[in-house]
């Protein structure tokens, strides 16, 4: 009980002498701001990507349906009018949007040509870009969108005039008809969210959101490391032996995660994206376990404190880039797994990655323990070879 006691007393002194290192304030002074950024671009109107839209063709009523669903849509992709094409392509050219779209007319003429495998005279839509990007071609899904039903339609009425007898022109309203009774009544694909809260209505920000505040709490667990190295070289504190090093030196980097861990959860909590508040409170917690451990060993693998410091940012930038924060790279699954983050975001909507991340806290220490015996042993065939 005593020994309790006393680790408590110690926890407790540390974190309060944490809070009066300027630096660390400023990161978790950031956390929040950094959760209300990202919650202001969710709550944009006009959308991550900009799209400038002009209909060449207003006489073309497929052409302007299309235009009236798209300029009207909201979420990831924002639109924008154009006055002309000329003013569609100035508006890239001089950065005011990422990419403009021209839709131009006579559209079902040109979609007939397509499916009959002829060669349409021009492009159903004009698109002018500066350089792609993949959130680009995530956006021309929406074209696809709007265009696949009436391409499909056309491709059908082909199939019964070709294959199987020839109508005149006079069936075209029939078929169309047809085709809107028989396919046009629902979505083929029918979407149903596994988490209940309002987490599926921000949709896009959800895991980015999430997966930055995580590398802030990392971020702010690396911050603790270096206080907790330079204590130790100035002889602040005094080194534990064995063991129970690890777990002194994991409590002294708790004390700067549980904070940031806390801030985290009270800003997502804030914007209305947590799901269920068990599973969330196991995964932060399981968080905390795993951040202490690897900081630990970033500590453990970097000899001073300033060249901890200086790697400190590099480590951040690779935790953003690795984790599945904006893009989920299958092929770097297994660098992945090394991180924290990764553990957290999964264990944050599937509780079965709470195992997992219970298993990278242990093989984290395990690795911490093989740096101490390494280093131990590389001292004693130093000291005797002297």
């Amino acid at each position: 009980m005593k020994k309790i006691k006393r680790a408590l007393l110690w926890f407790s002194l540390l974190e309060k002498r944490l809070f009066k290192k300027p630096g660390y304030v400023v990161l978790l002074a950031a956390v929040p701001v950094i959760a209300l950024i990202m919650s202001l671009i969710a709550s944009r109107s006009d959308g991550i990507i900009k799209v400038a839209l002009y209909c060449a063709d207003r006489t073309d009523t497929v052409a302007v349906s299309i235009y009236d669903d798209l300029i009207t849509d909201s979420g990831l992709v924002g639109f924008r009018e154009a006055g002309s094409r000329e003013e569609a392509e100035a508006l890239v050219r001089y950065g005011a949007v990422d990419t403009s779209w021209v839709i131009e007319g006579d559209i079902l003429e040109k979609l007939y040509d397509y499916v009959s495998g002829r060669d349409p005279e021009g492009p159903v839509f004009s698109i002018f870009v500066r350089e792609d990007k993949p959130m680009l071609l995530i956006a021309r899904e929406k074209l696809s969108g709007k265009i696949a039903p009436y391409m499909m339609r056309e491709a059908m009425k082909r199939y019964i005039r070709t294959d199987l007898r020839d109508l005149g022109e006079e069936d075209e309203e029939a078929l169309n008809a047809y085709y809107a009774g028989a396919y046009g009544k629902e979505d083929i694909l029918g979407i149903s969210y596994t988490e209940k809260s309002g987490a599926s209505e921000i949709n896009y920000i959800v895991i980015p959101a999430r997966g930055m505040l995580a590398v802030m709490t990392v971020l702010c667990g690396l911050a603790a490391a270096m206080y907790c190295r330079r204590d130790v070289d100035a002889n602040v504190i005094r080194p534990l032996r064995g063991p129970a090093s690890l777990i002194a030196e994991c409590g002294y980097i708790l004390t700067g995660v549980i904070p940031a861990a806390i801030v985290s959860a009270a800003s997502l909590l804030a914007a209305g994206v947590l799901s269920d508040p068990l599973r969330e409170a196991a995964a932060l917690a399981a968080f905390c376990l795993c951040t202490a451990v690897f900081c630990t060993l970033i500590m453990r693998l970097i000899p001073s404190g300033r060249i901890l410091a200086v790697i400190t940012p590099l480590v951040v930038i690779a935790l953003i880039g690795i984790s599945p924060i904006f893009f989920d790279l299958g092929s770097l699954k297994a660098l992945q797994m090394t991180t924290p983050t990764y553990h957290y975001l999964m264990a944050s909507y599937n509780a079965s990655y709470l195992i997992s991340s219970v298993i990278y806290a242990f093989a984290v220490a395990a690795l911490c323990e093989a740096v101490r015996l390494t280093r131990l042993l590389f001292s004693k065939v130093t000291a005797r070879n002297n």
